[in-house]
């Protein structure tokens, strides 16, 4: 099964860098983690749903949370929000063949295959979730990082607005000017000049919405380097 995870990871993977690329590797590690969990029956799980001291997790319905609730960052703002159905397709049949034969190879050889790829599709600059691999959370540097990259995108949504305002605000005025240029007189005969007072008409419903690289150790389990606090 590991083919077809390195498969939909890959396809993911493509064209994604930065917060994106983040977003899915956090993911990533959430569904290793949840894997390891499920197979040592440190949870129960019956149907899509997990229970373990009365706390429930539907991991169909909520299946862009797995990594801010078991990833590297949990963190409300990352959830896997945009992906293709073939990527949760596979990881929910995984996810089940794992609760029926609780096969702890089957998890070494799917989170290798998926190491081998990130570390070699992933830039550098962006290999969150090989950072996080030894103790399950971000050292201050690459913690920074993430911030940074969040705080660019805000700051990239808040300039779209500002530019959606501006072209609300043009289009509204366009049929006024025209209006005025329609009125101007044309026969010319005493040359008035003749003004006419522009009327403000404000956008409509504008809203506004927020939105290094290490070697792979050879055959790693992560059930040796979790995170010590997890949900």
């Amino acid at each position: 099964m590991e083919k077809e995870i390195e498969s939909v990871v890959l396809t993911e993977l493509h064209g994604t860098h930065g917060l994106d690329s983040l977003l899915l590797q956090n993911h990533v590690y959430g569904c290793f983690i949840l894997m390891e969990d499920i197979v040592e029956s440190t949870i129960t799980l019956s149907g899509t749903t997990i229970t373990n001291d009365g706390y429930t997790f539907d991991i169909d319905t909520q299946f862009s949370e797995i990594g801010i609730r078991y990833g590297f960052l949990m963190d409300t703002s990352l959830d896997l929000t945009n992906y293709q159905e073939e990527y949760k397709k596979k990881w929910m049949e995984l996810f089940r063949h794992l609760n029926d034969s609780h096969d702890m190879t089957v998890v070494e050889r799917v989170e290798d295959a998926v190491l081998a790829l990130l570390q070699k599709n992933v830039k550098e600059e962006d290999a969150f979730l090989m950072s996080a691999l030894e103790t399950g959370t971000l050292s201050r540097g690459w913690q920074d990082r993430f911030i940074k990259l969040i705080k660019g995108r805000k700051q990239s949504a808040e300039v779209s607005v500002q530019s959606s305002v501006q072209s609300s605000v043009q289009s509204a005025e366009s049929p006024v000017k025209k209006e005025e240029e329609e009125e101007q007189p044309t026969t010319g005969v005493s040359r008035a000049h003749i003004e006419k007072p522009v009327k403000n008409r404000q956008g409509s419903g504008l809203h506004k919405t927020r939105r290094q690289r290490k070697d792979i150790p050879s055959k790693k389990n992560l059930s040796s380097t979790r995170r010590s606090c997890r949900i």
